[in-house]
């Protein structure tokens, strides 16, 4: 387990939070829902200076602090599967009221919901 407040921890949070706006994307949500909800996990975990930039292809998420971490996906295809983007956003709310939830539990559950 990776200690919080290191820089190895804010990017795995960065790459969890980039993760779940890929399958939000690629699932068809909404660019504004995507927007959100990478904020709202990021803020989450205390990482208040995060800038986000989404678009229906792609979604980049940057740290504006002095160490300058920036994460981008671009998402090659899309459907519409509205069943799989609530699972998603429910997720994200357990995982923004769960602070105790670690990073790479919340990756692999949302690794199982990849795959459904």
């Amino acid at each position: 387990m990776i200690e919080k407040n290191t820089h190895e921890y804010k990017k795995d949070v960065l790459r969890l939070a980039t993760f779940i706006g890929q399958l939000m994307l690629s699932n068809g949500a909404e660019t504004y829902r995507v927007d959100d909800t990478v904020k709202r996990i990021c803020s989450s975990r205390g990482f208040t200076h995060i800038n986000v930039f989404v678009a229906p292809n792609t979604i980049i998420i940057s740290d504006d602090r002095f160490d300058g971490y920036t994460f981008m996906k671009v998402i090659e295809s899309r459907c519409i599967n509205l069943n799989k983007i609530d699972l998603l956003n429910d997720f994200s709310r357990r995982f923004v009221s769960q602070a105790d939830m670690s990073v790479d539990n919340a990756i692999k559950e949302l690794k199982n919901l990849e795959e459904k």
